[in-house]
């Protein structure tokens, strides 16, 4: 069995997005290839530029760096805290991939390695909190705002990257961060 200190995790909860919806749908495991996560919305080699791709036109097609987003539970607590409300449902932040035990998981460098028994996710960039999932954390807690959510969630909101090595990931599964020579 792995040691999980400090450069372990595990895998709490799996979600899959097939709509437009931020909110995903639960999973209990997901099928990587190297295009992203399979019948995911984000899956593809391509995406449309945004406004987080600075200085590209939006709409451009550039290499899709967000093949899939993942939060941690322990940073989840924090945003709620932040927000005083009791649970936070980590659905509503629309991730694929739910963590614990990971210290300071949104703070991970680009270029880390997320490592699975059979799987391995590379860390492409942070994922900024938006107000499109502030909306639908605010839809579900009274008195929460999008943008307190944006502002609640700053520098907590997880990572985004790509597929390294296809696989398949399970609730439940180890995880090793390798992080950047």
């Amino acid at each position: 069995m792995m040691d999980m200190g400090k450069n372990f995790g595990r895998v709490e909860l799996l979600f899959a997005g097939k709509g437009t919806a931020v909110q995903k749908q639960s999973a209990l495991l997901l099928q990587l290839n190297l295009l992203g996560i399979v019948g995911d919305r984000h899956a593809g080699e391509l995406k449309k530029a945004d406004g987080r791709d600075k200085g590209i036109v939006r709409g451009t097609l550039i290499r899709n760096w967000r093949q899939w987003s993942a939060v941690s539970i322990e940073e989840i607590n924090i945003i709620a805290e932040n927000l005083h409300v009791e649970n936070l449902d980590p659905a509503l932040l629309g991730p694929n991939l739910v963590f614990s035990g990971i210290e300071n998981f949104t703070q991970l460098p680009v270029g880390t390695l997320l490592e699975f028994p059979e799987a391995i996710l590379l860390v492409e960039r942070e994922n900024d909190p938006c107000t499109k999932a502030g909306k639908v954390v605010a839809s579900a807690h009274n008195g929460v705002t999008e943008h307190a959510f944006v502002k609640a969630a700053w520098h907590r909101r997880g990572l985004v990257g790509t597929v390294k090595q296809a696989g398949l990931i399970r609730a439940d599964d180890p995880i090793k961060v390798v992080l950047p020579d």
